[in-house]
């Protein structure tokens, strides 16, 4: 096995050891992880998504250069104790948040995986440098709590992870620029802030202010959210507005694309009026959040390489971002395609000129029904 695809492997054997004596231990009720998800829309049921992020098509290799996350989706439920094959804690915590019970919501717990590499704008240079964004790997395990109708959302998030070489972000890296030909193998990637531990907790609230149109049909529909989060890998304040737009939309909130927890990663879809009908639909989605701190300039707050201690640049204290989606979900299985790209991320002062003060990537996100 060469090096290059070890951190492939890294990322799945987690969900493989949590899930994997449940995923294919056989009972007397059925093979799957979900017995009867195969009769539940797409929408509803246990499913799978991987996400891949690169900035490959907006013709950059810096910031954010990649990322990979692996997900794995509870089927909703009216009660958090309904929800098959997680553990119990698990759920008795999902039934503990306040405000996440009642028969109004639907309940959804999700796991997953996540590996994020980010690099300064020369990824040729080997030594140190100055006045642009660190070399930085990310690797998380996150669990997420969610409540929802079609009127509103509460959603919980808690990540815990590791920066530095356990992330295998170097390897990731050449394995996407020597695979897909996008550019160079990264230089300088001995300097990449050290080994050390995640943790993040974050709380999302949604409401519904708008709707047009026809469900079945062609509509149009409007949210507006909060959140806030608090760790060493983010703490920030936000606000969003989110619409919705297309033919035979699911029912419930817009997917925002977020592989390792900077927003949060959530399902908070319900099957659309004709569930033999695909849905086609487009999003739109502006927020606006105030950060504290962020991992991807500052470092980790526990532990940082005395080379590159603190700030490389100064962020922005209010960063703007703005979301473009495309999506086709099928009963079975589901494609979208998302744009995102942000205001001045980093100061322009403590920036050097060759270096991008805005983040801008591509988010292509597979689903498909266990």
């Amino acid at each position: 096995m060469q090096l290059k695809n070890i951190n492939i492997y890294i990322i799945f054997l987690p969900l493989l050891v949590f899930f994997g004596d449940r995923a294919f231990a056989e009972d007397t009720h059925s093979k799957s992880l979900f017995p009867g998800n195969d009769k539940i829309h797409l929408t509803q049921a246990g499913n799978h998504r991987f996400e891949f992020v690169n900035d490959v098509f907006n013709g950059s290799d810096d910031g954010v250069s990649n990322a990979l996350s692996f997900q794995l989706y509870s089927p909703t439920s009216e009660k958090w104790q309904d929800i098959p094959n997680f553990p119990n804690p698990l759920n008795s915590f999902g039934a503990w948040l306040p405000g996440f019970s009642g028969d109004r919501f639907s309940k959804r717990i999700s796991v997953s995986v996540s590996q994020l590499t980010q690099t300064p704008t020369d990824i040729e240079n080997p030594d140190p440098i100055a006045n642009d964004v660190a070399y930085l790997g990310l690797l998380t395990f996150s669990t997420g709590f969610t409540a929802y109708n079609d009127n509103e959302f509460r959603g919980l998030n808690v990540v815990l992870g590791l920066t530095g070489e356990p992330s295998f972000a170097e390897q990731a890296q050449n394995f996407v620029h020597e695979g897909l030909g996008q550019g160079e193998v990264a230089q300088g990637w001995d300097h990449q802030f050290g080994t050390a531990p995640i943790l993040n907790i974050g709380t999302v609230y949604k409401k519904k202010v708008l709707r047009l149109g026809n469900p079945g049909k062609f509509s149009f529909d409007a949210s507006f959210s909060g959140e806030a989060k608090i760790g060493n890998m983010i703490t920030e304040a936000g606000a969003r507005l989110e619409t919705r737009f297309g033919i035979n939309m699911p029912r419930g909130f817009a997917p925002i694309p977020d592989p390792i927890g900077r927003f949060m990663q959530y399902d908070a879809r319900l099957s659309p009026s004709n569930t033999t009908a695909a849905s086609i639909y487009g999003t739109a989605s502006l927020h606006t959040a105030a950060i504290a701190h962020i991992v991807l300039t500052d470092g980790n707050l526990i532990s940082s390489d005395p080379e590159i201690a603190g700030s490389l640049v100064d962020t922005e204290p209010f960063v703007g971002f703005l979301f473009l989606g495309l999506h086709y979900e099928k009963a079975n299985w589901a494609i979208s395609f998302q744009h995102v790209t942000t205001t001045d991320f980093v100061e322009v002062n403590s920036a050097s000129a060759s270096s991008n003060s805005q983040n801008s990537f591509t988010s292509l996100r597979f689903e498909w029904r266990i």
